[in-house]
């Protein structure tokens, strides 16, 4: 298992979107850096064709640094040892 924690624009509200096909957050399109939206969707799909698991912990604190919200988001990626 492998859990990474990182500052990144706070998702909170939008996590179980996030992992949708086409999907970008809210405040990446609010500050023009959204993608196609298939970042996540395809990490998380690479993952569990697998047989593995691709999680994130949104953070409950926000910090607003110059007017973007930050929070201390934790990805979570468990991988099988043995495959099936």
């Amino acid at each position: 298992m492998f859990n990474g924690t990182s500052e990144t624009l706070a998702l909170a509200g939008e996590k179980d979107r996030i992992f949708d096909e086409g999907i970008s957050g809210s405040l990446a399109k609010r500050l023009n850096k959204s993608g196609d939206g298939i970042g996540m969707w395809r990490i998380r799909q690479m993952i569990e064709l697998n047989f593995g698991e691709f999680n994130l912990i949104c953070g409950e604190e926000i910090e607003n640094y110059r007017g973007i919200e930050f929070a201390e988001n934790k990805f979570i990626v468990k991988l099988r040892k043995n495959m099936p």
